[in-house]
């Protein structure tokens, strides 16, 4: 008897992998199909995007992501991200990392499983950037802003590290806007009416907006992407109103002063207002990255103001007097 020889087709790069937990959800309206391992990262997936609506018809994004059986084999460096023409990729060593083509709409994603049990990681240092990249090169311009809409009319709130944007936000929100947006804004390229789409349903403080808002003091912080304190709170918890498509009417540029006795608005150099809005990073080959600085121009067709301001309740005044 001639034995039969067992063989097994190599595959070192594991194109074979089963990755069977498959979920469709519209990360600002962009269908986006996750296949992965993990029901860790299907979790972490439907807990961040499963209430966002379809707003587009285009083609879904795929986001493939593995997940190992082992633990990291030594602590992880930070995430670090690179790009060139219509590649990125985010890399916290050989075994956690991930790499999208913008172009194609093509991710993939592998994790140890110590990095796909932490949350507030994987979502922050990962899953939001590599799909909100992807996304973006297809739809999008990105603002560094909150957002907050009165009748259906956005403000944009712009401004450095400290100047108040999430939480003046908020408290707009609590005083009966609608909030937005507490951190990004996404301008629809296509729009000609300078369409905006937010990040609605959750909000992200620092930890020191605890001794502004009580209902804060209780919640837990994590630590983000860059390091700092973070408390992230789910908005259908908040007491407030959402929306997650307005029509921008004003960008203003927030300037937090002590001892301002009244708020007041002045006016802001085209060259000043675009560098800022410009200083953001742009994703995509050199053709994309064109048109959303395009659209970044195009905003600024927009009422333009500066708020100089001491309290939160002035300011939000100030500014639903502006808008009404």
């Amino acid at each position: 008897m001639i034995a039969r020889a067992t063989s097994s087709v190599a595959d070192p790069l594991l194109y074979e992998r089963g990755l069977n937990h498959v979920v469709t959800m519209f990360p600002l309206g962009q269908a986006v199909e996750i296949a992965t391992n993990s029901s860790a990262i299907e979790n972490a997936a439907l807990s961040q995007w499963s209430r966002y609506p379809q707003l587009f018809d285009s083609p879904a994004i795929c986001l493939r992501v593995d997940v190992s059986d082992q633990d990291a084999a030594a602590p992880l460096p930070s995430p670090v991200p690179r790009g060139q023409g219509h590649l990125v990729s985010i890399i916290r060593g050989p075994d956690n990392f991930g790499i999208a083509d913008l172009r194609e709409g093509f991710g993939f994603a592998s994790f140890t499983r110590d990095v796909a049990a932490n949350r507030s990681a994987l979502i922050w240092d990962f899953m939001e950037p590599l799909v909100y990249m992807m996304v973006s090169a297809r739809h999008f311009a990105q603002v560094h802003a909150s957002c907050v809409a009165l009748g259906g009319r956005a403000v944009l709130l712009c401004g450095g590290s400290g100047a108040g944007k999430t939480c003046l936000a908020y408290a707009c929100a609590l005083a009966g806007w609608a909030l937005v947006s507490g951190d990004a804004v996404q301008i629809v390229r296509s729009s000609a009416g300078r369409n905006v789409i937010g990040r609605p349903y959750s909000i992200r403080f620092r930890e020191s907006a605890r001794w502004l808002f009580p209902e804060l003091r209780n919640r837990p912080a994590s630590r983000s992407a860059n390091g700092k304190l973070d408390i992230e709170v789910d908005t259908a918890g908040l007491a407030i109103a959402t929306a997650l498509v307005a029509g921008a009417s004003r960008v203003v540029f927030l300037n937090r002063e002590a001892g301002i006795s009244r708020p007041f608005f002045s006016t802001v150099p085209f060259e000043e207002a675009l560098a800022y809005l410009e200083s953001v990073v742009l994703y995509g080959d050199a053709t994309v990255r064109a048109a959303q600085k395009q659209s970044l121009a195009e905003l600024l067709h927009c009422p333009v103001l500066r708020l100089t301001y001491t309290d939160l309740n002035g300011a939000e005044h100030a500014l639903r007097r502006l808008v009404e």
